[in-house]
């Protein structure tokens, strides 16, 4: 087997991959128009790169009735509408909501008719099983390939503008998935500029030794890490907000751990850290603090704690963090000892739902590590 078919069966064999997972994501969030458009343009990516083998290629030319260079036709038309929804995926994740201009919605259709027509008059009318690896000097022909490159080339530059725009993009999994998709792009214009001059040198009757296209040809070489770059820069960039969302939940627990693990200490029967959510570790946390830890908040501790913060140049939602950090630290000394007297209970914070929550807690839980580093374990609280 060549190399280059064993390139092009590795590189179908990755779409075909990411075909699958992009359909079960579809399948979750049908209504979502960025994973639609990867989906489709990964889709139509295989369609093309399956249409570029040659006992597919000629398994669909007789199932379609022999006629001449049809299966061509599809291939070529499958390559622009991935074009075009790539540059749909992009634009939906770097820049959701931004209105495109009117006539944006005429260029497929527009494209895909130009394809045809130009088809009708020059590969079908010269009667070929497809074009010819070496060429052709016929300008029909020539203009069915420079229109289908033509459109190709906007959509690829289209994109390659828009990843260069959004090049300092966070999180870090799209900027990755972005520059990916511009090396890609990249070299894909490359294997147009090649194809181009290939054509040229063929109507000035030059021959060259190696082949555009064809098993031996250059093509597969340049198209293949093309598309892989552009497809993998695709879904890494549609899995970013999943990455993100992952590593802000272990930071979140990270940050929440301090916290849990005092309120674990002053409750019984609470479960082990193994299996540790943000949300578990709010309820541990709030359990305490309506439970034992509540008869030991003191309101004096916290009004002196927000006061010093603000002092020490904080704003106020700051101080009132450092001042609850103060009272739970305070609560869990005490805890279990007698009580002096009925205490005024602090204007402890409480979110609306469980994730606002955990973001208030965990500046709490922090502010708690702060301030018992700072006293290095020791803690006088003045109740005169």
């Amino acid at each position: 087997m060549r190399a280059a078919n064993v390139v092009h069966l590795i590189v179908m064999l990755l779409v075909g991959v990411a075909v699958v997972t992009r359909w079960q994501a579809i399948r979750r969030d049908s209504g979502d128009p960025a994973k639609r458009a990867v989906f489709l343009g990964l889709l139509l990516l295989e369609v093309a790169f399956a249409l570029g083998l040659p006992p597919i290629y000629r398994g669909v030319f007789r199932v379609l009735g022999e006629v001449p260079a049809l299966p061509q036709l599809l291939q070529h038309a499958a390559l622009i509408g991935a074009c075009h929804y790539a540059t749909t995926f992009a634009r939906e994740s770097v820049e959701p909501g931004t209105p495109r201009p009117r006539w944006h919605r005429w260029v497929l259709p527009g494209a895909l008719v130009s394809l045809v027509g130009l088809y009708l008059l020059g590969p079908l009318r010269r009667g070929e099983l497809s074009q010819g690896w070496q060429g052709s000097d016929d300008p029909l022909v020539i203009g069915y390939v420079m229109t289908w490159l033509a459109c190709c080339t906007w959509a690829v530059g289209d994109v390659l503008m828009l990843a260069w725009r959004n090049r300092m993009i966070r999180p870090a999994p799209m900027r990755l998935g972005l520059r990916l998709v511009g090396i890609g792009c990249l070299l894909g214009m490359a294997h147009t500029a090649h194809k181009v001059l290939y054509l040229a040198l063929g109507l000035l009757h030059i021959t060259v030794p190696w082949d555009e296209s064809g098993p031996d040809g250059l093509q597969i070489f340049l198209l293949a890490p093309s598309f892989t770059c552009i497809a993998a820069g695709m879904l890494i960039t549609a899995q970013s907000s999943r990455i993100a969302r992952r590593r802000q939940r272990r930071r979140l627990i990270a940050s929440l751990a301090p916290l849990a693990d005092v309120a674990r200490a002053v409750m019984s029967g609470t479960a082990s850290r193994s299996r540790d959510t943000p949300h578990s570790q709010v309820i541990v946390i709030r359990d305490a603090l309506v439970g034992p830890l509540r008869s030991y908040l003191d309101d004096v501790v916290y009004r002196r704690a927000h006061a010093a913060a603000l002092e020490a140049g904080h704003d106020a939602e700051e101080a009132a963090v450092r001042a609850e950090a103060a009272c739970v630290d305070a609560a869990v000394r005490e805890c279990g000892t007698a009580l002096t007297g009925r205490r005024a209970v602090p204007p402890m914070t409480y979110a609306a739902d469980l994730d606002s929550d955990a973001l208030w807690l965990a500046r709490v839980s922090a502010a708690l590590v702060e301030l018992r580093s700072r006293a290095d374990g020791h803690v006088v609280v003045d109740r005169r």
